[in-house]
């Protein structure tokens, strides 16, 4: 039996991987612990993994609010907040409590009798890079989206520019050295994991060839039970921007006034009922959550947010999929799903109701997705059976 730790940052389409990759560790026979916020405590114990929160529900909602506000500010103010202000740095890196919730962090993953092997998200697994550094465990840090891999010299530019000297500070109470160059830091893991597959990452800028690419994991939690009057695939198009709240304030107006201007049904899918209009089309209806799983093989289409979960659950299903693109790593997932002539992907400047409508209209098979099964976490788990 070996031990894992598994430090899981973000919105539930960040944290599922994370949590699916618990389950699969703990039905090999391992000992895991998460290490996720307070909001996914459920769903880490029903893999039967142990659950160390790294902040609390109300510090969660409150990261929330605050990195949908940076993410909105098209001012250029935000862009340059973030540049400046650590705290602001890393509420978009995910670490909702700060420099503090980093302590705590290392703390719990330091803890207990001997080292594990530590999983972590690239760019948000500051802890773990501490954590390792101090113990000498095995690392692995695991990027969702080839985005993020792209972005990495982002990352160790806003340590230069912002909150690398906290961070420094912060490791000098561990008796650690600082650090003068931050991108060899942010990369010294024992290993590099991407969960996404080949033909995908050809499609754009590649990943390094010490890149463990695993394909997709389709990992998806519960979500309201689909009733008997559950559409069929010809009924109905799905809506839906993830669970989090990081969007583009017009994302949902948007797919909602272009799903009315193409006159077919809908269902909205969203936790937030505050960000959907005050009054819903005739024939839209609005769900909190919904099992993607067994919904997105019934119907139409989904029109969505270019979420990495969302469009590899839409491939594995055969589903059409439109991608209303905007921020992070979902223009470059959506460029990559159009070159490939698997989705259509449409930018905020093209977000008018009858060019969604249209595109609505015309979505139909893109032919067979090359999509293997849902073994990328098998693929990442034999790996990191090397390291303990």
């Amino acid at each position: 039996m070996s031990r894992y730790a598994i430090l899981a940052h973000g919105t539930r389409g960040d944290v599922d991987p994370f949590v699916a990759l618990a389950r699969l560790l703990r039905q090999r026979g391992h000992d895991v612990t998460v290490h996720t916020h307070a909001p996914y405590e459920e769903a880490v114990r029903r893999t039967g993994a142990k659950f160390r929160a790294v902040d609390d529900a109300a510090a969660y909602r409150a990261h929330l609010r605050r990195t949908r506000a940076l993410i909105a500010d098209r001012s250029g103010g935000g862009a340059a907040g973030y540049y400046a202000d650590p705290e602001l740095f890393l509420d978009r890196v995910s670490i909702a409590g700060g420099f503090e919730q980093i302590r705590a962090e290392v703390d719990a993953l330091v803890s207990g009798p001997g080292w594990p092997v530590i999983v972590g998200r690239l760019h948000s697994a500051l802890s773990a890079l501490i954590a390792a550094e101090l113990t000498g465990a095995p690392l692995c840090q695991v990027s969702l989206t080839p985005f993020q891999l792209m972005t990495a010299p982002v990352t160790a530019l806003h340590l230069t520019r912002s909150a690398g000297a906290r961070l420094n500070g912060l490791r000098d109470s561990y008796g650690l050295p600082p650090v003068g160059r931050w991108s060899p830091w942010l990369a010294r893991a024992d290993l590099q994991a991407g969960l996404w597959p080949t033909w995908f990452d050809q499609a754009g800028p590649t990943a390094p060839d010490e890149v463990l690419l695993t394909g997709f994991p389709l990992a998806d939690q519960d979500g309201e039970p689909v009733t008997e009057s559950a559409p069929g695939r010809d009924d109905v198009v799905l809506v839906t921007g993830g669970t989090g709240r990081m969007l583009h304030d017009e994302f949902y107006p948007a797919a909602i006034a272009g799903l009315a201007a193409s006159g077919r049904r809908g269902i909205v899918v969203t936790p937030h009922r505050d960000m959907l209009p005050d009054r819903l089309p005739d024939g839209v209806e609005h769900r909190t959550s919904l099992p993607f799983d067994r919904v997105m093989p019934s119907v139409a289409g989904v029109v969505h947010h270019g979420g990495v979960g969302t469009l590899a659950r839409a491939l594995a299903a055969g589903t059409p999929q439109l991608l209303l693109a905007d921020g992070g790593d979902r223009p470059d997932n959506g460029s990559r799903l159009a070159r490939l002539g698997l989705a259509r992907s449409l930018g905020p400047a093209d977000w008018a109701a009858e060019t969604i409508g249209a595109a609505i209209k015309g979505l139909g098979p893109t032919g067979p997705a090359p999509m293997t099964g849902s073994d990328a976490l098998t693929v990442l788990a034999d790996r990191l059976a090397s390291l303990s």
